[in-house]
Formats: structure tokens, sequence, C-alpha cells
């Protein structure tokens, strides 16, 4: 593959953006200074109120690769698949959250890793972690990719090069979608699902990943950035979403072997959290912090219903 291949690509850059005025300029920038120059940018304002329409144009402005997209607020999901279905000369997609950062040649990066793995249905790299003002936390953030191979190595006899359902049973093995390139027509019949508010892309890469894995690459490719709006930080909610996900598995296309698959992890995962808290609750009572040992102990049944229920083998 020659340099000219690679950025012969035409890659669509969404980024969702709601009330983002304060980060949205410095991400618009990330992407318009990528080494890969093939590509377009479209930021999708849904119905901002602070003004983030109006840095976003300016910051794009001078470009004639960038533009800003209104539309009436819907949600992140609704975002990402409107900017997706105007960018209708990419080969490629990538949805970059509007307070992350790119490194200046992860475009070109993942086109490469994909590009040399055809089989593959996308390719993702690592992130980096930065706080709310910019301060690198840690330049090669690994720690989610790392504990979901650890789970996926207890159900399968080996350990693949590439980033398959088995990454995705328990965990979201990829921290942001910014990290994710997507052939346009891999995305176009799977898209985000509005119904998970926090979980739609970790959603969204177990229903790709029924038809073939993502290549990888251990590079940074990204700065994630963290701070107390980060959509992760609704820890109610990621758990509402993901059990949510899990009963509506048999449902999204999944053959039954890859239903087994994710049945088994996640009997397995909610042993384990039961476990866990049937310790905290036993600790909780031996302080005498008694209802905080009942919403534990309430957690742990609810965990060991879901062991024993597993995923739905119907909707």
């Amino acid at each position: 593959m020659t340099e000219l291949d690679s950025n012969s690509r035409h890659v669509g850059v969404i980024i969702p953006a709601y009330n983002a005025k304060q980060w949205i300029g410095e991400t618009v920038r990330s992407v318009l200074s990528q080494t890969h120059h093939n590509l377009q940018l479209l930021v999708v304002d849904d119905g901002s109120t602070d003004g983030t329409f109006d840095y976003a144009a300016r910051a794009t402005a001078d470009d004639s690769r960038a533009r800003v997209h209104r539309i009436v607020n819907g949600g992140t999901s609704h975002a990402r698949n409107t900017g997706a279905s105007l960018c209708r000369e990419a080969e490629f997609l990538l949805f970059l959250d509007h307070d992350d950062l790119l490194i200046p040649n992860a475009i070109r990066t993942l086109v490469e890793v994909l590009l040399r793995e055809p089989s593959c249905i996308a390719a993702h790299g690592m992130c980096g972690l930065i706080d709310s003002h910019g301060a690198v936390i840690n330049e090669c953030w690994r720690w989610q990719y790392d504990q979901a191979e650890d789970e996926a190595r207890k159900f399968r006899a080996d350990t693949p090069r590439m980033t398959d359902l088995a990454m995705f049973g328990v965990r979201n093995a990829i921290a942001t979608t910014g990290q994710v390139l997507i052939p346009a027509e891999e995305f176009a019949r799977e898209q985000f699902n509005p119904r998970y508010p926090i979980v739609q892309d970790w959603d969204l890469w177990r229903r790709l990943a029924r038809h073939g894995p993502m290549a990888m690459t251990a590079e940074t490719v990204l700065f994630h950035r963290k701070h107390p709006q980060s959509a992760g930080s609704n820890r109610d909610q990621t758990r509402q979403d993901r059990v949510s996900m899990q009963r509506n598995t048999a449902g999204a296309g999944f053959s039954p072997s890859q239903i087994q698959l994710l049945n088994s992890m996640h009997r397995s995962s909610e042993r384990r959290r039961m476990g866990v808290l049937t310790q905290e609750m036993k600790e909780k009572l031996r302080r005498g912090a008694w209802s905080l040992a009942v919403k534990s102990a309430l957690g742990a049944m609810l965990s060991g219903l879901q062991s024993i229920r597993g995923v739905p083998t119907i909707r």
C-alpha cells in the first residue's frame, strides 16, 4: 500500500455538539490539522442554547472542507446518524465527541490500518486522557481495553490480534467513538440506537462485531477529555443502559452461537458483581451502616437474578 492509496480515501468526521462552546473550537482544529487531508468535517449542532453554532461556525469558516449543520435537539445518537447521512461522499466515517482531540496523524493511521485488513469491519486505536484544561493525564490509557481483553480471554481458546465480539461482551473495549474508523457502508446497515443514552457506542460496536472483528493499532490516536460532565460519569444510567442492551441481544440479529457467548459472559459478570456486593453488604453491616447494607443486598439480589436469567433468547 502506498501513501497515495490511503490519502485518496475520503473520510467524513462527524462531531455531535450540544452546548459545547467551551471545547468545540479546539476539537475542530484537531480535525482540520490532520495529516490526512482528504476529509470533510461536519459539526452537528444538536439544538444548543449556549451559542455553540456560532462558535463552531467561526472555527470552520476558513476551511472549505468543514461546515456546521443545525438540528432540533434529538440526542447524540440522532445527531451522529444525521451527520453520517449528510456525509454522502465519505468512504469512511469517524464520530468525534465535541470535547476530544485527535492527534495529527490519527486519521491517516486508522485508514492505513483498515486498508491492511480488508476483512475487518472497522479499525480503532488507543486513547490518551486529558483533563478539562487539556493537561495530559495519561499518554496511552489502555485500562478499558485491557480489562475487556481479560474478560474475553476466559471465553475463547486463543488471543486474536483483532478486536472481536468477545471484547464487547461485558465491557466496552473502546473508551470513545473517536478512536474508531468505520466504512460508511458498514455503518449504513447498523447506525447508533437512540434507545441507549450512555452506551450507544458500545451497542453499535457489538452489532458491528456480528459481521467481523475490528482491526486494532496500539498507537494513541486521540486524547479523551475527562470532566464531571462526561457521559460515562453517570453510573446509574450506564448500568441501566447495559442491562437493557443485554436484554435486547436476541432481537439485535446475533447468531445462536453469538448469543450463547454473550449469555455466558453476562452471567459470569453478574455472578462476580453479586460476590462483590455481598462482601460490601457484610462490611456495611459490621459498621452498622444499615441503609447502605440494604442497598448492597438489593444490588446483589439483582445481580443474582441476572446471572440466572442471562441474555433472553426471545425479545
